[in-house]
Parts: structure tokens; sequence; C-alpha cells
């Protein structure tokens, strides 16, 4: 039944996107006498619709076939959840009916929203306030709420767009343990943000854009490894000293970072310092951060 359908879907919009496109050229090509647009530029700016639509068909055809189903069943688009980076909640509903009206559009029933919605209110310490209305809440509860609503449905696919903005350190780290929690039940997440400390803490690939076009692109580890600096930090009580093979020591508040040349190792370094009697707290190899990292390539590019 499902082939049949589709299949139905395949043959329509295929005359559809013929059709626009013919259309659409046409009345570009001022070939095409269109009612109610007597000028050129109307002819054009309404053939080039025609063509945006005869694309859209095209895309309605390729994700009925990807995923098995009819793409005006919506089962396909429940399966992902999006947190825009501006609020987008209707201001006069409570927590609760915003939860519940929100979830209903995704298919889930009243009372399994309310339960989630509950649930997940109650870990956010929101349940008290959750006959309160959006135009009440605070900028972190109001992004808090949306969070949940982006997560009520269970999606599988979960598009966070500056998720972090404007919370306080601990709903930033309430939000934080949520992903976490979300990634390690196999929810695929992909997450925009400016801030890279929070890259780091929570990401396992990277793509990094710069004025357009993507400048980087990998696992986070490999990256941070490519991107390693020859160096070392120490942190000890006392002064390290003149140390063979280093070429510079750079104060870091209660850490030396020191760089090495290009023949000696972070170990026999290690064991210069074991050999002195320096006392050593902390000895680990220098990774740059996600920030210099950006800095370092954008730096590149513009070159």
């Amino acid at each position: 039944m499902a082939t049949a359908i589709i299949q139905s879907i395949l043959i329509t919009a295929g005359i559809g996107i013929l059709l626009c496109l013919w259309l659409g050229i046409s009345a570009i090509r001022a070939g095409l006498k269109i009612p109610f647009y007597r000028t050129r530029q109307q002819r054009i700016v309404t053939g080039w619709r025609l063509i945006g639509l005869a694309f859209l068909l095209a895309i309605f055809a390729w994700a009925s076939v990807r995923f098995g189903q009819p793409l005006a069943a919506f089962s396909s688009w429940n399966k992902i959840g999006y947190l825009p980076e501006e609020r987008g909640l209707y201001k006069k509903l409570s927590i609760i009916e915003s939860i519940i009206y929100f979830a209903s559009l995704k298919g889930v029933d009243r009372q399994t929203a309310l339960e989630r919605g509950e649930n997940l209110l109650k870990r956010a310490e929101l349940l008290p306030h959750k006959n309160k209305k959006i135009e009440e809440l605070s900028h972190g509860m109001g992004q808090i709420t949306q969070v949940i609503i982006t997560i009520i449905h269970e999606p599988d696919l979960i598009i966070l767009d500056e998720p972090f903005a404007g919370l306080d350190p601990v709903n930033t780290q309430l939000l934080k343990d949520l992903i976490r929690e979300l990634r390690s039940n196999g929810k695929t997440i992909i997450m925009s943000t400016h801030r890279m400390n929070d890259i780091e803490e929570l990401s396992d690939r990277l793509l990094m854009i710069n004025k357009g076009r993507t400048v980087l692109y990998g696992d986070l580890t490999e990256i941070k490894s490519k991107y390693r600096n020859n160096s070392v930090v120490v942190e000890s009580p006392g002064e390290l000293g003149e140390i063979e093979g280093v070429i510079e020591q750079r104060r870091h508040n209660r850490s030396m970072e020191l760089v090495l040349d290009d023949k000696i190792t972070p170990q026999m370094i290690l064991e210069q310092l074991v050999k002195k009697g320096v006392a050593v707290n902390r000895f680990e190899l220098s990774t740059p951060s996600l920030n210099e990292i950006f800095i370092k390539v954008v730096g590149k590019e513009n070159e």
C-alpha cells in the first residue's frame, strides 16, 4: 500500500516538476502571458518562484523515497527536534499548555505529553512554575522550556541553535547534563554555537565556518592533536630553573608552559625535572583551545 502511494506521489511530483519548470522558464523568457502579471519584472519573479516550487516538489519526492513513506504523513518530520535561537512560544499559554500543544503537533497524545513534560520540568526544577504563562518567564526559564518542547516527542535528530545563550551557570549545567544523557541514549545532536568551550566539552566532531565557508572539519580529538603545540605544562611549587631543550618559558597563573625545541620530547623534560629534584604537581602536554585553533585557521584564511 505504502509503495503504491509513493509511486503515485512520484508520478504526480514528476508532472508537477515538469509543469513548473516549463511555466517558469516560459515566464522568464516572457514567452508566456500570465494573467495579472503584465510587466516583464513580474513575469520574471513569478518564473523563478515556479522554478523554486519545482525544486520543492523534487525534495518532497526524494524525501518520500528516502524515508519509505509519504512526507505528508509527517512521521519523518517527527524524528527531528529543532531549537531556534529566537524564542517562538505563545506568550499567553502556560508552560505545561505549551508543552502539551507542541507535543500534539508531533503526534504525542495529551497524557503522554503531560507525563513527559512534568518529568522534565521536575528535573529542571520548574515543576512548581508549570502554570506560569510564557510571558511571565525569565529568559533562562523560557530557554529551558523551549528545550523541553524540542525533545518532548523524543526525536532521533536534535538541532540546537545557540542553546546556552543567556543561561546562568546552574541552567547551563542542567542543559549540558541533558545533552550528555540524550547523546548516551543514541540521539544525534547538531549544535550551533560561538562558545568554543561548550564544543570542547560536549562534541565528538567539529565543523568550523568562517564567512560562509568551511575552514575546519573532523574529529575533535584529531583536530586538537593536529594543532597541538610542541610544549608541556608544568605546575610546581618552586622554580624550574634552566632546562635543556626548552626555548621559552611562559607563565600561566600557577603553571608554566615550556616550549620545546624539535629535538627534545616531553618524556626527556620530565626526566630532567625529576633528576633536579623539582616537585611536580602537574605535568601534561599542552593542547591549544578551540578558540586558539579558530583564530589560527581564520588568520591563515585571511592572509
